[in-house]
């Protein structure tokens, strides 16, 4: 484009075509020219600032030099602090500082209950330790009469009790059981802490109730069905029990027979002989039919229990009755309906011969029996007293029945 000249005022300007400058080098500035002769002191640079020039961005990237520069931590001895902070503006206020709040006072009864946890914590703390640090085991001691059978370091082996356990956290329950299935011949355990560091076990032996028939040995149990020992041949003045079946024959393990009526029988016989401290005077008992039970009694007189129903009862009146009878007297003693008639017949005659006796009825308004008993001393089970008039036997008219039975010992009503 040709350039042209344009006169307006005083100012004469030329105009170019910036179109042609490239951005690689910036044009040269221009100056005004001033065209009048009295206005030649003037320039434009003073009437109007010049702009800043604008340049492009480069096409290049940093060195890698240049970027370690900038990221080069600042040189020693010169801190933040020292550098120009930036003034705030002027219309924003510095935030207040907050007010430091004051501590609540405690309230009385607070302060006081919290004394007395903290005095009830230290009292719990300082027992404990002197429970962990002095209450150990220095001394065992083994009493009692099943040292007999076991010596003292058997039960200190099995039980597991050593100098130096602490005497309060001693776990006594388990090394009991421990004690009684291990060593059977031990019936009762009880381990007596005497403090500050003295162990006592008490042991207390097992006796011998019975003697069970299982094939060719014989199971030797205790009043609550405990297997003690195995051996191939019962000892005399053992009560022996025939007709069962036992399961396990292992000592240590408790009597177990495949019928339950059966069981449940021969455990109530062994629980109420031990109980009447008459172990050693019963000699046999067959329990093979549960609805004809026979013990026999220093194998001269021979009670007839009938059914499973009260054994308890019915051992318990016979053995009443026995104190009526003399010393060398032979028979039965006929229990099998004493649970309903509370009465026992006993007829001389050799045991084993005589069938089971069915009870006498009482005669309205006859005679009074020549011998009666009861169970207490006799009176009856609920202090009723014996020897009621019409307690004479008369004969029966079951067929089972031989022979008249010789007395009639009578029960007190439960």
């Amino acid at each position: 484009m040709a350039k042209k000249k344009k006169k307006d005022g005083m100012w004469e300007m030329e105009f170019e075509d910036i179109s042609s400058y490239s951005h690689s080098a910036p044009a040269a500035p221009r100056r005004p020219r001033p065209v009048g002769e009295d206005r030649s002191s003037y320039s434009w640079e003073e009437r109007r600032p010049a702009r800043p020039i604008r340049r492009p961005p480069p096409d290049w990237e940093l060195p890698e030099w240049e970027l370690q520069n900038r990221r080069r931590p600042p040189e020693r001895g010169r801190t933040s602090s020292d550098r120009p902070r930036r003034p705030e503006p002027q219309g924003r206020r510095p935030s207040p500082n907050p007010k430091k709040r004051g501590k609540k006072p405690v309230r009385p009864g607070v302060r006081k209950a919290m004394m007395v946890f903290t005095v009830l914590f230290m009292t719990s703390v300082t027992i404990l330790l002197a429970i962990f640090l002095l209450f150990k085991v220095s001394t065992i001691e083994v009493t009692g009469d099943g040292t007999e059978k076991y010596g003292m370091e058997e039960i200190l082996r099995v039980s597991g009790c050593k100098t130096g356990e602490n005497l309060v956290f001693l776990p006594a329950g388990s090394r009991e059981e421990a004690l009684k299935e291990q060593l059977p011949y031990i019936g009762e355990v009880e381990f007596i802490r005497h403090f500050p560091g003295t162990l006592e076990i008490r042991v207390t032996a097992a006796q011998v109730a019975a003697c069970v028939s299982s094939g060719g040995s014989w199971l030797y149990v205790n009043g609550s069905g405990k297997i003690l020992e195995t051996q191939n041949t019962p000892e005399n003045g053992i009560l022996q029990i025939l007709g069962l079946t036992p399961l396990d024959t292992e000592p240590g393990e408790y009597l177990r027979l495949e019928d339950s009526n059966a069981q449940a029988a021969c455990n109530t016989i062994l629980r109420t002989v031990a109980e009447l401290e008459k172990t050693k005077e019963f000699t046999r008992v067959d329990i093979s039919n549960l609805s004809d039970i026979r013990l026999v009694y220093q194998d001269r007189i021979e009670f007839q229990l009938g059914s499973a129903l009260e054994l308890d009862y019915k051992i318990e009146l016979g053995c009443k009755a026995l104190e009526k009878l003399k010393a060398g007297d032979r028979g039965v003693m006929d229990l099998s309906h004493a649970d309903t008639t509370k009465r026992a017949v006993f007829t001389s005659g050799e045991i084993g011969a005589a069938p089971v006796q069915t009870p006498a009825q009482p005669e309205q308004g006859g005679a009074a029996s020549p011998v009666s008993s009861s169970p207490g001393s006799g009176e009856g089970e609920n202090g009723s007293s014996a020897g009621e008039p019409g307690d004479e036997p008369e004969p029966s008219e079951n067929p089972r029945t031989e022979g008249i039975p010789d007395e009639v010992f009578t029960g007190g009503g439960e």
